[in-house]
């Protein structure tokens, strides 16, 4: 019958455009997190030559940090680099994706930037750029580290929008003014039971207040029961880097939710290169509201699956009975 020759072509097309838009999607994402090339340009300040840079200064001097930029795609490229702050993010990790505003830097690192903090500039397919920022150190020499990094990603106003077509990598900056060496410290200041998307976050409050970089550090810990002292939860994440200076929230996703009560972090944390560790406890509370909204999280994500589920079932069941319709003999 007519009808049913549109509605297998037009279910055909349906799939196809499903199949275009998938491997159109890969593509993008393959191409694009690939192709730039970003190295850093060493001379007689460096401590060292392992991929960063590493800076023995003096009082009061300038220095340039610059980097060689490298097309390697078949078409141009409009890149944006800035020299950063370095912090770190909520997983653990040392991070330089937030402009430098000097008046909340913790890490002091804003204070060196002499200049321009952000550069724009325009690739040809093959095509080398060298750019360079200045830093400039204050007049009283400091101790320790000041970290932060060029970081370089898509600047391209066709491609903003598209998560698929950002690309970011940052070269670090480290800074120092004698030979010394530190140690950085961990502590912690608090904790906080969040909910999101369903699951159970542990939300620790955790603090560097050295200027040195602890580049690893092994975390683990226990939630105990306050009404009966029951270890009810345990977590580990192992190697954390934690930048100077760093105040941050270090998020724990647990196997399973808490309900409602008092609880009590234990929480450890190790630092193996340099021989230290810490420890400390933290109370928390899991409000009765707190579980309601994980419960209402669970059924509205299981109302969610089982919609897909009957929806692919139902596209399953549609094609099959297309493909018997169309074999079966008239």
């Amino acid at each position: 019958m007519q009808w049913e020759k549109h509605l297998t072509n037009f279910t055909l097309a349906l799939i196809s455009l499903g199949l275009m838009m998938i491997l159109s999607l890969r593509t993008v994402q393959a191409e694009d997190m690939n192709g730039i090339a970003v190295s850093p340009i060493y001379d007689e300040t460096e401590l060292s030559q392992d991929g960063y840079f590493n800076l023995k200064t003096k009082a009061n001097e300038t220095v340039n940090v610059a980097v060689r930029v490298v097309n390697q795609k078949a078409t141009t490229q409009q890149l944006r680099l800035s020299l950063n702050a370095a912090y770190t993010n909520e997983n653990g990790i040392i991070s330089y994706d937030k402009g430098t505003a000097r008046s909340k830097d913790q890490s002091q690192f804003g204070e060196l930037v002499n200049g321009p903090q952000k550069k724009t500039i325009r690739l040809k397919s093959g095509e080398t750029k060298r750019v360079s920022f200045s830093l400039k150190m204050p007049t009283n020499s400091f101790r320790g580290q000041r970290m932060g990094g060029i970081r370089v990603v898509n600047a391209d106003n066709k491609q903003k929008q598209s998560i698929a077509n950002q690309y970011a990598v940052a070269i670090p900056i480290v800074v120092r003014q004698s030979n010394q060496t530190l140690k950085g410290s961990i502590t912690t200041s608090g904790a906080r039971y969040k909910l999101q998307n369903g699951k159970g976050i542990l939300q620790i409050k955790t603090i560097n207040d050295q200027p040195w970089v602890l580049p690893k550090v092994v975390v683990s810990g226990q939630i105990v029961r306050a009404e009966d002292h029951q270890v009810v939860r345990k977590f580990s994440q192992k190697e954390i880097g934690v930048a100077p200076r760093s105040n941050f929230d270090w998020q724990v996703t647990l196997d399973k939710p808490l309900p409602a009560g008092n609880y009590q972090l234990n929480y450890r944390a190790v630092a193996n290169a340099t021989d230290q560790k810490w420890q400390s406890t933290e109370s928390f509370k899991v409000k009765a509201n707190q579980v309601t909204m994980q419960d209402q999280q669970k059924t509205g994500l299981s109302w969610v699956k089982i919609l897909i589920g009957l929806f692919v079932g139902l596209a399953i069941a549609t094609i099959g009975w297309l493909l018997f319709r169309i074999k079966r003999p008239r």
